[in-house]
């Protein structure tokens, strides 16, 4: 500190010299003594201020001698002040330990398992609330992590909510999504949906992704890692905070939040509103939403202390769903990837095949169906093929009870509904017109043509659906820790959760006619089959999921060595019950269970005070999803699902230097994934019976080497970088023969040519770097570079499949691969220091500087070229400008 002090001193020299003074310091968490990074400090009354560097210092320079209050303030920590006396030509000294404002921080950091620096034995990497708010810029929350090593995050089609992240070659599936500490993958089939989650990177505190098998010691699928957000709590310091924001495509967004602070020494609420509405950047994916967070702590005593959430997003949005051939995009960028393209079928990067125009909305002769009542479309001239609608409130009660100094006990029930769906086109395809889009009103002109029946109503040959898609989901995490000495602790836990989904099409839109005739469904009689608006087709059906799991972790620490041990088990139990069979064909599946379990540890070594060494060792019996042991729609289920087998290995290493003005670090990981779930269906063409199997052997092997750094040499200038280079593969071919135990003689094999095959659906080589200038107190400007190499499109394995009636040859060649890209975005931002206690902050983004045209998702042809490829590109240049007011 002397030394870095000693620097700004001779800086500081011209300053001094003109016969004013200055104050600079530090500013420290008050538990860890750690440096808090962006911290505001001002001179109370004035304008004058400073941010901390990676270092915690500060600098005011230029100070008029004279008495003033010297203020420090970080988000989640209470403010402090103090008495100061500034002489001219002298510089003064003042350093800050903050205390945390959060109430139950610290226990919420242990229920999160969140890892700690120089500690815990796994890769990660944090993103706290102030990296938020200058990178992020109102979109959805994976998209901020594409400056962290081998994570990707896509927006898919563009729509508000559609984005998804993979993480080491692994899609969200098997990347554990957590919001405090409560695991939020579909309890189905795995997948993360960040529409339900709209506006929750409003009231986020911080991100920590661990890669890798993660220090989780529940039983969540982190086979790339594990995404846990940990949301604002209740502060301790009162206050109200708004926020304006405005971007293209008509995006508005308006954020207030309001804490009470610590009433009585005993009881704390933060509330928070949003209200976010757009016509989207690609045209059509218009948002109209809305959020809400409450957060609530009471301390009970020195011994309880209890917090109480409830956050939830309703939302609709306007999807573009279907990727296109590159020619659709862009002609003149097919062409740079050698196809032979026809200008007349480019529609431009923005274009939208999932609407159309339509004169019957205006004319009130259009009505849609959802969420249980009738309502007129979202625009009155043009109708939406696909729109997702949903809100899926989620309550957590949680509470922390010390029962000694050295058992603590912690414990979250937590309650989720969600409550909508998505919808698409049903019956006879769509007429289009000349761009692409569905020419809604000839579509409505086609049903109306139909000859009336004997009652003299029309029966709809294409319909609008909704696929509903309801669920509550409640569960019990508890987890105790025992601290035996100062060097050992012991922790356990238990993990409950029940999932009820209820899936099912119903007509949402008759475009023009009076019922929409379905037969697939046996229990309906003649007169049912004449189905309206809110009446259900195509599938009924409700899938049960019920776990239970437990954990047992040991933790040692001495000196420079920490290590850790976790062992766990699971039961995973699946019940399908389908409305469109007869009772007497059987309308249920009973319960279907499969054990799993894992054993992990690692340990850390602090060479020095800048140097850490780490390694992890891991291994994860999972058990398959749903639909790798049930088929909802031929209602069949796998006798004998077989787990998936993850093994997981890291070396690592951390340097953190200079004052801490250097951090570095590296590491290398290994995971194999053996038996992934790849499930078979297959038709006997003699009896008509359909079999469901699970193929052995399919494995996939993922490698690589992971860098990233922060470096801040002068309080004006930072670079934060990475660099991930990945080597997915799958790891051989696949032999495998199957027989039904109620039909032996039925005898199959299928062989897959997969060995050598790159994994798709991310860049397996990324790059990044981001330069940031501080040109004036509390200002800064940031530009940010992604470039993403050795991406191959995505693939299903299953399609390599060797033909044994034709004797075809196996297909060994690689999937397309995408285009390198690079990718530039720029963010500004200005804090106008507390003047009469009110702040402003006023940031700005530019999205993709320099309209970069570059595929971020592909699907991979038969001929595996960009030809055959179909795609998504990123996003046009586009921006986004917020104001923040705060008390």
């Amino acid at each position: 500190m002397r030394k870095v002090l000693a620097v700004l001193l001779v800086m500081l020299l011209p300053v001094l010299a003109f016969g004013k003074g200055a104050v600079i310091g530090k500013v420290v968490d008050a538990e860890t003594g750690l440096p808090l990074v962006t911290a505001q400090v001002t001179l109370v009354g004035t304008t004058m201020g400073s941010i901390t560097d990676l270092a915690g210092v500060y600098a005011i320079d230029n100070v008029p001698e004279g008495d003033y209050i010297l203020k420090a303030q970080f988000l989640g920590y209470k403010i402090a002040t103090k008495d100061i006396d500034v002489e001219s030509g002298e510089m003064t000294e003042v350093n800050f330990k903050l205390v945390s404002s959060v109430i139950a921080g610290e226990e919420m950091t242990f229920f999160a398992t969140r890892a700690k620096e120089r500690e815990t034995p796994v890769a990660f990497a944090n993103v706290e609330k102030a990296e938020m708010k200058q990178r992020l810029g109102s979109r959805d929350i994976p998209m901020v992590l594409n400056t962290t090593p081998s994570v990707y995050a896509t927006p898919q089609g563009g729509g508000a909510g559609d984005s998804r992240i993979n993480v080491r070659g692994f899609n969200q599936r098997n990347v554990a999504v957590m919001i405090n500490g409560v695991p939020v993958n579909d309890m189905e089939n795995g997948w993360v949906y960040w529409s339900n989650w709209d506006g929750l990177g409003d009231v986020t505190s911080s991100i920590q992704v661990q890669r890798g098998l993660s220090a989780a010691n529940l039983a969540v699928p982190s086979i790339g890692g594990t995404m846990n957000i940990i949301t604002d709590a209740a502060d301790m310091e009162p206050g109200i905070m708004y926020r304006s924001e405005i971007g293209t495509g008509k995006f508005q967004k308006n954020t207030i939040v309001a804490s009470t602070g610590l009433i009585n020494e005993k009881f704390a609420l933060t509330v928070s509103g949003v209200r976010k509405t757009g016509e989207g950047v690609v045209e059509n994916t218009w948002t109209d939403a809305y959020g809400y967070f409450l957060g609530a702590s009471y301390i009970a005593n020195e011994d309880h202390k209890f917090d109480f959430y409830v956050f939830g997003a309703p939302q609709r949005h306007g999807h573009r769903l279907y990727s296109q051939s590159l020619e659709v995009w862009d002609t003149e960028f097919a062409e740079e990837q050698g196809i032979d393209a026809d200008p007349a079928d480019e529609r431009g990067i923005r274009f939208n095949p999932n609407w159309g125009y339509n004169n019957y909305s205006s004319a009130g002769e259009v009505k849609e169906y959802w969420n249980g009542s009738i309502h007129a479309p979202y625009r009155s001239d043009r109708l939406q093929e696909r729109e997702n609608y949903y809100h899926k409130p989620q309550a957590n009660f949680n509470w922390y009870w010390d029962i000694s100094e050295q058992l603590r006990l912690s414990n979250v029930f937590y309650y989720s509904k969600g409550m909508g769906g998505g919808t698409g086109g049903y019956g006879s395809w769509w007429e289009f017109d000349n761009f692409g889009r569905i020419d809604f009103d000839a579509t409505i002109q086609r049903n109306q043509a139909a000859t009336p029946d004997d009652n003299g109503e029309i029966a709809s040959e294409t319909v609008i659906r909704n696929s509903v898609n309801d669920h509550v989901w409640y569960g019990w995490i508890g987890k105790a820790e025992y601290e035996m000495n100062e060097n050992m602790k012991v922790s356990g836990g238990v993990d409950y959760r029940y999932f009820v989904g209820e899936h099912y099409r119903e007509v949402r839109n008759l475009l023009g006619g009076d019922y929409y005739m379905y037969t697939g469904n046996p229990n309906d009689g003649p007169d049912d089959q004449k189905k309206r608006l809110g009446d259900k087709i195509a599938y009924n059906f409700t899938n049960d999921v019920m776990w239970i799991g437990g954990f047992l972790q040991g933790e040692y620490t001495m000196d420079k060595l920490s290590a850790v041990i976790a062992v766990g088990a699971n039961s995973v139990g699946y019940r399908h019950e389908n409305f469109f069979r007869t009772p007497a064909d059987g309308q249920e599946i009973d319960w279907q269970r499969i054990l799993g379990y894992f054993v992990k540890g690692g340990a850390n070594y602090n060479l020095s005070d800048e140097f850490n060494l780490y390694t992890n060792l891991g291994y994860n019996s999972k058990p398959p999803i749903f639909d790798g042991v049930i088929s909802d729609y031929s209602f069949t289920y796998n006798e004998d699902p077989l787990n998936e087998e993850i093994i997981g290995f890291e070396l690592g290493s951390g340097y953190r230097g200079f004052e801490r003005r250097v951090q570095v670090n590296a590491n290398f990981y290994y995971t194999m994934w053996n038996d992934r779930t790849w499930t078979y269906s297959y038709t006997n063409p003699n009896t008509n019976e359909d079999y469901l199997y699970t193929l052995e052997g399919v494995d996939a092997v993922h490698t690589g080497l992971e860098f990233d750094f922060k470096v801040q040499p002068r309080r004006e200038f930072s670079l934060d970088g990475m660099v991930s280079i990945g080597n997915w593969e799958w790891a051989s071919d696949v032999d495998a023969s199957f027989r039904p135990e109620n039909n032996p003689s039925d005898f199959q094999e299928i062989r897959l040519s997969l060995d050598g095959l790159k994994v798709g659906d991310q860049p397996q080589t990324t790059v990044s770097l981001t330069p940031t200038v501080y040109p004036i107190d509390n200002a800064y400007i940031s530009a940010t570079w992604n470039f993403f190499a050795e991406h191959y499109a995505d693939y299903d394995p299953l399609d390599r499949e060797y033909n044994w009636n034709t004797g075809v040859r196996p297909d060994r060649e690689q999937s397309w691969k995408v285009p390198n890209a690079n990718v530039f975005d720029l963010h500004v931002g200005y804090a106008v220091p507390n003047h009469l206690g009110v702040r402003f902050d006023i940031t700005g983004h530019i999205f993709n500087v320099f309209n970069e045209l570059y595929v971020i998702e592909a699907d991979d042809g038969d001929d595996h070229t960009a030809d055959d490829a179909r795609v998504f590109l990123g996003l046009p240049r586009y921006w986004n400008v917020g104001l923040q007011v705060t008390f």
